[in-house]
């Protein structure tokens, strides 16, 4: 299961927003073996996967960190 799915109605897409960061540090190499197979689960599912690194949520200004993920939504539901 996704962390977040971001929505649209007028376009009927949606994208996966992992929260937990694909560069995780303080995941053991077991989880992280774990989380990339989940994340090749939801691409061979046809999803879009947005990782959302929250170490950086916590030493960068949040207007960055969320102007990223707005970013990303942009692109992604521009291409409809």
């Amino acid at each position: 299961m996704a962390d977040f799915v971001l929505y649209s109605e007028r376009d009927d897409r949606a994208f996966l927003i992992e929260i937990d960061g694909k560069n995780s540090v303080v995941l053991v190499n077991e989880d992280n073996d774990r989380q990339t197979e989940r994340y090749l689960t939801f691409r061979r599912a046809g999803w879009d996967v947005y990782y959302y690194d929250y170490l950086k949520r916590y030493k960068s200004d949040r207007t960055i960190v969320f102007g990223e993920l707005k970013e990303h939504a942009d692109k992604f539901f521009a291409l409809s």
